[in-house]
């Protein structure tokens, strides 16, 4: 049988030139489709006129996020692929064109963390309905205290009430000191956005992934195609506005894009190219809880200096507790509680043994969230006897399948452990 020399084409609209083949063989030509990758809308859908996407009891509370997060996935799955974010408007919309860039850019700043564009597009293209929405989201799926049962596009005594708690709410978790008057002004869109910004980052690090996977088109991150709607295939057929008034993420290979960067008519009109979309799992949740930290009060017969003073310290969070503020367990060990407690991609643990603000013994350094949420525990220091503190557990120390990690990095040491409640953010 003969055999054959495979050539592999890849299909472009502007291919100049033949292929070239070698005479006296026998070839078999292959042709390599476009692919392009899309996220289904319903969780990407915007109020008539905004660009500010937000769950909503009209979508059934979707977070517009997760379409971003499927797109995650997508990129680090195939690292050749980039992301574009499209946006979309009705045809009865006013100021489409427009409109569809600033949802497309909207969504971009999120994802970017640029607050000031974010926030300029909320002043420009949102509107009280929009943020109240979302405050009563983060009512119902968060844990804030922030209801608002009948969002309103005009100041209601329910709205004020509910920006007056999410103020209030902010500052706490966020140890913040935006000002607390119910009146949603730049600051508190500003506040909006950096809550925002904490659920992707905490679905960043649940789903496994990464900054670095926020691959964008270097050449065309973001752009809107007003009211147009192109190839039924990649976009489907309206039923009805809501599906027109969307952000459409899009991932794709830039070598399928004929060395241009990309726009409409290369990523809607090309009748090559394969669609493969997916739908977001649209979860809610978002670990933030309880995270106690144990102390054995008579180990060996010493007692605990009474100034201690434990850090836990995140990127962009930190809480200091005195042990004056333990609990007892049913063990009689001294608990410390850390509420509210983000996900975050790791966590150090320190403490000051009398309370003078120098915080020179670690106990934990770079350990995971999922390794907090299991629980730790280790052979930390003897309390009272001063000395060099003990090597904090290193982050591979912990044993994939443990239910519990344990370390006895000192004989006779005193044992504290940490361990964390699920809950809500």
């Amino acid at each position: 049988m003969a055999e054959f020399s495979d050539t592999h084409v890849r299909a472009k609209k502007g291919r100049t030139g033949p292929i070239d083949l070698k005479s006296g063989a026998h070839h078999r030509i292959v042709v390599i489709r476009p692919e392009f990758h899309r996220v289904e809308f319903p969780c990407l859908q915007y109020r008539d006129g905004s660009a500010v996407a937000v769950p909503r009891e009209a979508n059934g509370w979707l977070h517009p996020l997760w379409g971003a997060i499927e797109s995650l996935h997508d990129l680090k799955s195939r690292p050749e692929r980039e992301l574009c974010v499209v946006g979309h408007a009705a045809p009865g919309e006013a100021d489409a064109d427009a409109l569809s860039a600033d949802r497309a850019e909207g969504m971009h700043a999120v994802l970017t963390k640029n607050k000031d564009v974010w926030v300029g597009i909320a002043v420009r293209r949102g509107s009280l309905e929009d943020v109240t929405s979302y405050l009563h989201y983060l009512y119902a799926y968060r844990g804030f205290s922030c209801e608002c049962v009948s969002p309103s596009a005009e100041p209601t005594a329910e709205t004020e009430a509910a920006v007056h708690a999410f103020q209030s709410d902010y500052n706490l978790k966020f140890d913040a000191t935006i000002e607390v008057d119910g009146v949603c002004g730049e600051q508190t869109l500003g506040a909006v956005f950096d809550t925002l910004r904490r659920e992707f980052e905490g679905w960043l690090v649940q789903e496994e992934l990464a900054e670095t996977d926020i691959r964008l088109s270097e050449t065309a991150p973001h752009f809107g195609v007003g009211a147009r709607l192109f190839n039924w295939r990649l976009l489907p057929e309206p039923v009805s506005n809501d599906n027109r008034r969307v952000v459409d993420f899009i991932s794709h290979d830039p070598d399928d894009l004929d060395g241009v960067w990309p726009s409409a008519e290369s990523l809607y009109l090309d009748s090559l190219a394969l669609i493969d979309q997916s739908a977001p799992p649209y979860a809610h949740e978002y670990w933030a809880g309880a995270v106690r930290v144990w102390l054995d009060p008579d180990h060996d017969g010493d007692d605990l200096p009474p100034g201690i003073v434990m850090r836990l310290l995140g990127d962009g969070y930190q809480a200091d507790l005195p042990l004056a503020d333990a609990t007892e367990d049913a063990r009689h060990h001294l608990c410390l509680t850390f509420e509210n407690v983000p996900m975050l991609p790791r966590y150090d643990l320190w403490l000051d043994p009398h309370g003078e603000g120098t915080f020179h013994q670690p106990l934990l350094l770079g350990v995971g969230w999922q390794a907090l949420r299991r629980g730790c525990r280790e052979g930390m220091h003897a309390p009272g006897q001063g000395g060099d503190p003990v090597p904090p557990v290193p982050v591979q120390s912990a044993k994939e399948g443990d239910d519990e990690l344990e370390i006895h990095s000192v004989e006779e040491s005193c044992f504290e452990g940490v361990e964390v409640e699920d809950g809500l953010y």
